[in-house]
């Protein structure tokens, strides 16, 4: 791992260090995801078991299946937008 991350740091590519939180130039975070709508959580690397447990707590406070939700605001906001939207020249 440590031989990796000195490789990806010297071309400049960002890299997690599994074993070496020091040596990462990144962190992942715990992504919950419904569709459209994604929410990232990040102990910054301190602790990803943490970042989970965070995630998992929002899954359960914001309950199922947003999918249907998210499309259905892209939808009415796309509807808004149009209405005020100024006619195209020409067209």
């Amino acid at each position: 791992n440590r031989e990796v991350g000195q490789l990806a740091r010297a071309a400049r590519i960002p890299v997690v260090v599994a074993d070496r939180q020091a040596e990462s130039t990144c962190f992942t975070p715990a992504t919950l995801r419904s569709g459209d709508l994604a929410i990232a959580v990040s102990t910054g690397g301190a602790s990803p078991k943490v970042a989970s447990l965070v995630r998992e707590r929002i899954a359960e406070a914001i309950g199922g299946d947003w999918s249907h939700i998210v499309a259905e605001a892209r939808k009415e906001r796309e509807a808004r937008l149009s209405k005020t939207r100024l006619p195209e020249e020409g067209k």
